[in-house]
């Protein structure tokens, strides 16, 4: 991030008691509940703090209210130093966004925090708030320890600090293989290489769509088709483009799957309708239900369609496998009371061409619903009675896989709660969520669609661009705290199965007791509830440490070098002269010992300029002044930073 330089103009420069000055107030706040517009500032002059373990990315919030209109406001963040090693955060791992806010409803009647957008200046009218999310990670193991920095906010040339302390732990999360998290998206064609780092970076490593040649919406910059049926010469061809893009852009992004295609949905079979639309000598079956629901289904006991179904089913298969990536099929979604037979059917048809395909079925919160499709499933999805359906698949050895809605319109705590340790009590094989990107319309007009995007999406396409990575929201940024919650607990669960002292005996208690205080009500709406979620996190985060430190060496990679001290810190040393400089400026080292080391120039963006070479001279010539920072790393893991100012 730049830091900000105050030069050629008059500004007033601000103490912490400047936070609440004649302008503007500035107060930090919890990012999993929602601030609007208009909130009323909280009475306090508090920095902000953050912890986190190594190369996981944590993020803090602040809110900036003008109490009279503000022209321009800018806000930046400045340096993430060690205070015992002095290394820095790189640019690249600093992001500093702020909030956009939308109309909830049509009416217009409040304005509600929805998407996160690069902190540019703006102006401010009197009363109304700026929310700004600091997100931060220390991916080298040796950033461990408390790094301290500041945003500095500037309304109108009044400038003033709010201090950061981000504290790392010394350990880092195991990336755990035996739990997928997954997206709903609206189909293969409308994933970029983008959205799959996107997905990736928030914990999410499944995607499914439903398989059909109709856009299930107005796509925002492709109206392509998800999948083809095609017919040539009698032989059936499935127009596989969209999902080869899907699978090689999943796979380049280090998603592991699997990849769900849904065959049909409700009352509908999509891949059926589509081959009686490339075979005309099929007909659809349109049956009106007593349920409700007309049917659009091809025809059963027919050896020829089933000749096609098939061929279908296995191009799509043998197209994602090529990948490396697993296929699990839905055959139809909710089939539940309509299309009971025809699951039977099309189940056994499939299962005898594919004996190893996984089969996934969907039965809502209803148990009932879950004993009629368990004989032709291999997973069951549910979005409730979480108990009884963990014990129910537990006795019929079937997976387990729990879904529910997640949509930009909603709270990060109420992501975070309900997608992480709510889930986690009950040890589920799959997190599907509803849904990535179902944008209707417009993505960035509200209500153009049939429904609001608000409802059915949680990123955004970043405009003009639509191969960048996509606008998140503060709901989807809770997602990625959700997968970090489970990642705290699956690793110290890990840890338990080798640990032999003392402690894991009785941490492995408090952990039991700790997991049975979770409820499945208890993230569901706004409140103190939430701040349970921190508090677990950091309980956990002390187990972890005292494990580590009983049995130090012991647990692999999860635990990295113990944070340094000042007085290890200050016997390597790093020197430049003179400082401030306009040309040259010569570096020097003490205290290196028989350590090899290089040393690099930084600017303050965090981008190396120059690695210096032997006479550790830097000649600035061409470069542009301001601050730059000497960087000196040694074969040990040892490293020492020195500011530096170049003038013209």
């Amino acid at each position: 991030m730049k830091t900000l330089l105050l030069t050629l103009f008059s500004v007033s420069l601000c103490t912490a008691a400047g936070l609440n000055n004649a302008l503007y107030r500035v107060w930090p706040v919890d990012y999993l509940h929602k601030v609007t517009r208009t909130a009323s500032p909280v009475d306090t002059l508090s920095g902000l703090a953050m912890k986190a373990s190594v190369n996981e990315w944590e993020t803090g919030t602040f809110v900036v209210r003008a109490k009279s209109a503000i022209t321009a406001l800018n806000v930046t963040g400045a340096d993430f130093v060690n205070s015992s090693t002095g290394r820095i955060i790189p640019g690249d791992s600093v992001a500093l966004r702020r909030i956009e806010y939308v109309w909830e409803d049509a009416a217009r009647t409040q304005q509600i925090p929805m998407r996160l957008r690069p902190a540019a200046p703006l102006s401010l009218a009197a009363n109304e708030n700026m929310e700004y999310w600091l997100t931060l990670c220390a991916s080298d193991q040796r950033d461990t320890g408390l790094f301290l920095g500041k945003a500095v906010i500037n309304g109108d040339n009044t400038v003033c600090t709010l201090s950061v302390s981000f504290y790392v732990y010394p350990f880092r999360l195991l990336d755990f293989t035996d739990f997928a998290c997954g997206v709903y998206a609206s189909g293969p064609r409308t994933i970029s290489p983008a959205m799959a780092r996107d997905m990736k970076a928030h914990g999410v490593d499944a995607v499914s769509f439903f398989f059909s040649k109709e856009s299930t919406r107005a796509d925002y910059y492709r109206n392509d088709t998800t999948l083809l049926i095609l017919n040539q010469a009698g032989h059936l061809k499935v127009e596989m483009h969209g999902v080869d893009s899907l699978v090689k852009f999943m796979k380049a992004a280090g998603m592991r799957g699997p990849v769900i295609p849904f065959l049909g949905n409700d009352s509908k079979s999509h891949i059926e309708r589509d081959i009686c639309d490339a075979f005309p000598q099929f007909h659809l079956d349109t049956t009106y239900n007593a349920s409700g629901k007309t049917k659009v289904m091809g025809p059963l006991n027919d050896p020829v369609f089933d000749t096609l179904l098939i061929s279908a089913v296995r191009q799509l298969k043998e197209g994602i496998e090529s990948h490396g990536l697993e296929m699990i099929l839905t055959i139809y979604d909710e089939p539940t009371e309509r299309l009971m037979t025809e699951l039977a059917d099309r189940y056994a048809l499939i299962r005898a061409a594919f004996p190893s395909l996984r089969i996934y079925g969907v039965a809502m919160d209803q148990l009932s619903w879950a004993q009629q499709i368990a004989p032709y499933t291999d997973i069951i999805a549910t979005n409730g009675s979480y108990l009884a359906m963990s014990q129910y698949t537990n006795a019929q050895n079937k997976g387990l896989l729990y879904y529910g809605v997640i949509a930009s319109r909603y709270e990060a705590g109420y992501c975070r709660g309900n997608y992480g340790l709510k889930f986690w009590k009950y040890s589920p094989d799959f997190v599907f969520l509803w849904a990535y990107n179902y944008w209707n319309g417009d993505p960035y007009v509200n209500y153009d669609g049939a429904s609001p995007e608000a409802t059915y999406a949680i990123v955004f396409p970043p405009p003009n661009h639509p191969d960048s990575l996509p606008v998140g929201s503060p709901a989807w940024e809770g997602v990625r705290e959700a997968r970090d919650d489970w990642a705290y607990v699956k690793t110290f669960t890990e840890m338990l199965k080798t640990a032999a002292g003392p402690t894991a005996v009785a941490k492995a208690s408090e952990f039991n007791a700790l997991k049975n205080k979770v409820t499945d009500t208890q993230f569901n709406s706004e409140g103190a509830r939430y701040v349970v979620l921190d508090s677990i996190r950091q309980v956990v985060a002390g187990w972890i440490m005292a494990l580590i430190r009983e049995e130090p060496g012991k647990f692999g990679n999860i635990g990295v070098a113990a944070e340094r001290g000042p007085a290890e810190a200050a016997s390597l040393s790093l020197y430049a002269s003179p400082n401030p400089f306009r040309s040259m400026i010569k570096i020097s080292v003490r205290n290196l010992g028989d350590m090899k080391a290089s040393v690099s120039i930084y600017d303050v963006n965090g981008k190396r300029v120059c690695v210096l070479n032997s006479d550790l001279t830097w000649d600035a010539a061409g470069k542009p002044a301001g601050v730059y920072f000497v960087r000196l790393k040694t074969d040990r893991g040892r490293a020492v930073n020195r500011k530096i100012v170049l003038m013209r």
